[in-house]
């Protein structure tokens, strides 16, 4: 089978494709990067985001816990070098 194309690329044409693929792949990054602030994401709708808060929720509620606070207990060895002060 013969080849296809037989002529070489000059360092023009060279400089040309080179240039031609950064730019498209560069374009292409930002354009990656930019589109979730254009199109928002559309992975749960509203009811499924009402029922994960409310999931959330539930599950603060059944771990919360009742927290006492007991006065501190200084020692009497304490007290007296505050009183010394």
């Amino acid at each position: 089978m013969r080849p296809i194309i037989k002529a070489r690329l000059t360092a023009a044409q060279k400089s040309k494709v080179t240039f031609t693929l950064f730019s498209s792949v560069a374009l292409f990054a930002v354009f990656t990067v930019a589109t979730p602030a254009i199109l928002p994401c559309p992975a749960f709708d509203e009811t499924q985001r009402k029922a994960l808060l409310e999931q959330r929720r539930k599950a603060k509620l059944i771990g919360r816990k009742e927290v006492v606070i007991e006065p501190r207990k200084h020692h009497q060895k304490y007290q007296k070098n505050i009183g010394d002060m």
